[in-house]
């Protein structure tokens, strides 16, 4: 299975920020990434349309920071997944504990989500991941469950349809640090189980990632990535930086 290397680059680069950023990458894997590694940049939805037209000719990857959950209908202040398509946009994130907090966003807002992504051909990134308070109450194996079984419901993965599963505990998210890679080892192998009762095990294993966000950077890339049970990395800041950037796609 692919490794996938994904940039959220949230609202932190300006219009002209993205482009040069979007440049400098483009310019360094135009030709060539990694046998086996899929990197995907998310901008934010003002620059998406230019950084499509940037690293068209590239190996990197387009996703976007969400959507709104109708198609082209009148809503002031969103965007549909229909443009997103259209702009070239391959991936999507879904369900980031950002949005949910920011949209007021649940799980089966979520799943309707994610089912419109998978109906326009794009491939879902649902985010899901506990909190410290959860964490602390030893619930937190009972509150990944219900969030994958409810972002998950009556969803079914066709032959080449794909799906990304983030585990991004926001206790690990800047500046807390890192989560240990124990305990990523072991929450991943927790969802690839739970995944078992949601989905048939054929398409889990031929259809589905999970990979690790909260606190990714080039300094600890190399040791997340050794994990068995990491197929990725989702990346917050150190995917605004270059330099950074450029590191980690080339751990």
């Amino acid at each position: 299975m692919k490794k996938y290397i994904i940039g959220n680059w949230k609202t932190v680069l300006s219009p002209k920020q993205s482009e040069k950023l979007a440049i400098a990458l483009g310019k360094k894997f135009k030709q060539k990434i990694k046998t086996g590694r899929e990197v995907v940049i998310c901008p934010s939805y003002l620059d998406i349309a230019n950084v499509a037209s940037i690293i068209k000719p590239t190996k990197i990857n387009l996703g976007a920071q969400g959507f709104f959950s109708g198609n082209y209908q009148a809503i002031t202040g969103s965007v549909s997944v229909l443009a997103l398509k259209e702009l070239g946009c391959k991936y999507v994130i879904l369900g980031h504990s950002e949005a949910r907090l920011a949209y007021k966003l649940d799980d089966m807002q979520i799943n309707h989500q994610i089912r419109l992504a998978a109906e326009q051909g794009l491939i879902p990134i649902l985010c899901i991941g506990e909190d410290q308070e959860t964490r602390a109450s030893n619930q937190k194996e009972m509150f990944i469950k219900n969030q994958l079984v409810k972002g998950l419901t009556n969803i079914r993965l066709r032959d080449n349809d794909k799906l990304i599963i983030a585990y991004e505990p926001i206790w690990a998210i800047s500046p807390n640090g890192p989560a240990q890679l124990d305990e990523i080892t072991r929450m991943h192998t927790l969802i690839r189980r739970l995944l078992l009762e949601i989905l048939p095990a054929n398409r889990l294993n031929k259809n589905v990632a999970i990979v690790y966000g909260g606190s990714v950077d080039a300094n600890n890339i190399k040791e997340i990535m050794g994990s068995a049970a990491v197929d990725g990395v989702l990346i917050g800041k150190a995917s605004t930086d270059f330099d950074s950037f450029s590191s980690i796609i080339n751990y």
